[in-house]
């Protein structure tokens, strides 16, 4: 149980159990606050000991605070709170205080507040204003003391810095030489493992034998490999990582710190690993996740592991199941159970016993509310690139709007599962087109390297050649088809209605970027490490040629192409995309005659934060869509 000092001194709920089950009966409406609220209760975790869970609570402004339970279940803890919420939450390794990240101004400018649960209150471990904070490592064998990465001395790099959580002292452990993006941490607490990234974008893996031990080059590769460590083995004489090296897809394995052999332990010739669960405390990999005709799919080394997850796949076959958090023993689970149609749930799964206890829905006023699958589907752009995505439908058998939604990044992709964006539209009688386009990551290395150079060339053509692709199924209406999008996704909205304006009616964009060079020319300083990545890949503002091209790509330079309504919207603190750029754009989009709306968002960043700042935004997109794409209200 929670300390009763805590329970007795802060405001307490009871927090009831919620089945697995689902009954979709309803057909209540879908509102905009419905769906784009936070979620009530999610990213549980679990102490070390098993005795505790905590997680993410939202409170009424929709902001996510720390609360905490006894894992058996009982009287809910509000923890700590801050004035934009948390983003994460772990815990100290004697199970006695939660380590929790935070974005102090909406800047990105992340720390790391330790919370007692004794009482004892909570203690900033990086009074650093101005730094980007996070936690990197903790470890059984230095309970109190936790690493952290810190751009407090170098803007541009993040050292790492050990703290002692009791007192707070900071010190810095492990100097960036200036080039490492990432570290890897030993058992020991000790940092190993550094991943540099080269001049020319690609990386380099160095590692040594210990703290005062010289650092060598295990592995160098270009701009076109992955390279992605996961851990040391127990003994630390291996390194588990993830590469494209001699393969199109990554493989995983294990390479050998000292002879620089390696052995393959799992491979897809179609997949990336999209998901690995490893043991920290055994540094033991115990299985591996695939996507397998657009669902994950596990494979398992651990035979014990392997029969669990498959056990937890039969008790929910709609569900794709991920472990989420572990005791140090290995013996209970938090399990993430996703479906398409349904908010995530959440269970706490006993090894020994074999019982699933349910925790907590993150939407529970979505439970019983009928939702729309999503189809996946295979199809080949116009220059014979296999291309793959998600279908959902509405309601109804009527001819319907289409919306191409696409995803942010671009190096990230869409999956299944549920998405309030998705839903929303849905509700509102549109069929919503995910197209994982060219640079989509989990496709192998090749898929990644036919986007070079290509932002508003290719990589737009993907989404027009999607569009044409869903001219030929059943119930779409693609002469009503809208381009929607977030961060790159609201580029290549612009760059749709700029590039092939004839595809779309209209173009909603949020956090866009619409000039590449000043994008690239005003990465944030704490980006260094992206900055030689995204010369490589989108383009060279610094030499003639590359200049002109991101020139020709960007939209700000192609509003007289402009020929439908846009909407665009931007947080106005957001340090990755200037609002300055979007509001230029719709400045020049109004002047030449355009149909724009532009909608500034003060308090918010990149992302929005708070329930208000979402609804509003939905709100003002709902009506653009009825207006301009002949979409409905919600059923």
């Amino acid at each position: 149980m929670l300390r009763r000092p805590l329970v007795r001194s802060l405001t307490s709920v009871v927090v009831a159990s919620v089945s697995l089950s689902a009954s979709f009966a309803s057909t209540a409406p879908l509102s905009t606050d419905g769906l784009f609220r936070a979620p009530a209760r999610t990213a549980p975790v679990l102490s070390p000991d098993g005795t505790r869970l905590a997680y993410l609570l939202a409170d009424d402004a929709g902001l996510l605070q720390l609360a905490g339970r006894a894992a058996d279940g009982g009287v809910e803890v509000r923890l700590a709170s801050k004035p934009r919420g948390f983003t994460r939450v772990s815990w100290r390794e004697d199970s006695l205080a939660l380590l929790a990240e935070y974005d102090a101004t909406g800047a990105e400018d992340t720390q790391v507040l330790r919370v007692d649960l004794d009482g004892g209150g909570a203690q900033e471990l990086s009074p650093w204003p101005g730094a980007q904070t996070t936690l990197l490592a903790t470890s059984p064998r230095a309970p109190t003391q936790v690493l952290l990465t810190s751009n407090r001395r170098d803007a541009k790099w993040r050292d790492v810095w050990r703290v002692d959580t009791v007192t707070g002292q900071a010190t810095l452990d492990t100097q960036n030489p200036g080039d490492v993006a990432s570290w890897v941490v030993d058992l020991d607490l000790v940092v190993r493992g550094a991943l540099a990234t080269t001049k020319t974008g690609g990386s380099e893996l160095r590692v040594r034998d210990g703290k005062k031990a010289p650092w060598r080059a295990l592995v160098t590769v270009g701009v076109e490999e992955a390279l992605a460590p996961i851990g040391f083995s127990f003994d630390g004489r291996w390194l588990y990582l993830r590469t494209s090296v001699l393969s199109d897809t990554q493989r995983l394995v294990q390479k050998h710190l000292r002879t620089g052999s390696e052995r393959t332990l799992a491979s897809s010739p179609t997949s990336d690993p999209l998901d690995v669960l490893f043991h920290a405390p055994r540094a033991a990999l115990q299985a591996v996740a695939f996507d397998v005709d657009g669902r994950l799919a596990w494979t398992g080394f651990d035979s014990a592991a392997k029969a669990d997850l498959d056990m937890l796949s039969a008790l929910a076959p709609s569900s794709e199941v991920s472990v989420l958090s572990r005791d140090r023993a290995d013996a209970q689970w938090v399990v993430r159970f996703e479906v398409a149609e349904r908010a995530p749930r959440y269970a706490l799964f006993s090894r020994a016993t074999k019982a699933l206890s349910p925790l907590f829905s993150e939407r529970p006023w979505l439970d019983d509310v009928a939702l729309r699958p999503m189809e996946p589907f295979r199809f080949v752009a116009r220059d014979g690139t296999p291309l793959s995505g998600y279908l959902t439908r509405p309601e109804g058998t009527a001819p319907a709007p289409l919306v191409v939604l696409v995803h942010g990044g671009p190096w990230s992709r869409d999956r299944w599962g549920f998405q309030p964006e998705v839903q929303w539209l849905a509700s509102r009688g549109a069929a919503v087109l995910q197209v994982n386009f060219r640079g989509s990551t989990g496709y192998g290395k090749r898929f990644v390297q036919k986007s070079h150079g290509q932002w508003g060339l290719a990589m737009n053509d993907d989404l027009a050649d999607a569009v044409q692709w869903a001219a030929r199924q059943p119930g779409i209406d693609v002469r009503r088809t809208a381009i929607m999008g977030r961060s790159y996704g609201g580029y290549a909205a612009l760059a749709g209605v700029s590039f092939t304006p004839d595809t779309y009616r209209c173009a909603v964009a949020v956090a866009a970027p619409t000039d590449l060079v000043a994008l690239l020319g005003s990465i944030p300083t704490s980006w260094e490490a992206a900055r030689r990545v995204m010369h490589q890949r989108v383009g060279d503002p610094t030499t003639a040629a590359g200049k002109s091209a991101l020139e020709r790509s960007s939209p700000s330079r192609s509003v007289d192409a402009v020929k439908v309504p846009v909407l665009l919207a931007h947080g106005e603190r957001d340090v990755r995309v200037r609002a300055s750029d979007a509001a230029a754009y719709a400045q020049r989009l109004s002047a030449k005659g355009g149909v724009v709306k532009y909608l500034p968002f003060p308090d918010e960043g990149h992302t929005f934060t708070t329930d208000a700042a979402r609804t509003a935004l939905y709100n003002e997109v709902e009506a653009f869509l009825a207006q301009h794409l002949g979409t409905g209200k919600a059923r």
